[in-house]
């Protein structure tokens, strides 16, 4: 899924520039709800809620604490439906 492996290398790089003091959590944010908010589209995606459209991937660990962990996706849910399983 390239949409995926794309999503996880802005991650990776927000949190990884030199100079720049953001949490794994801030920058996971920077590119999921500013992102959305940048857009105009804060209102319908960029985090999960009530009425709000959104693709779900399953992490094996917790990205909020280390940010490597992006990549240990173990499911994807796209419109409802799991697409990647991984063992």
């Amino acid at each position: 899924m390239v949409g995926l492996r794309a999503a996880r290398t802005r991650i990776e790089r927000s949190h990884n520039k030199r100079g720049l003091a953001l949490s794994p959590l801030e920058a996971i944010k920077v590119c999921t709800m500013n992102g959305a908010t940048y857009l105009g589209r804060a209102d319908k995606v960029g985090s999960i809620a009530a009425g709000k459209q959104a693709d779900l991937v399953v992490i094996d660990g917790d990205p909020s604490a280390n940010i490597a962990d992006v990549r240990k996706v173990n499911l994807v849910f796209r419109e409802g439906v799991a697409t990647i399983r991984r063992s």
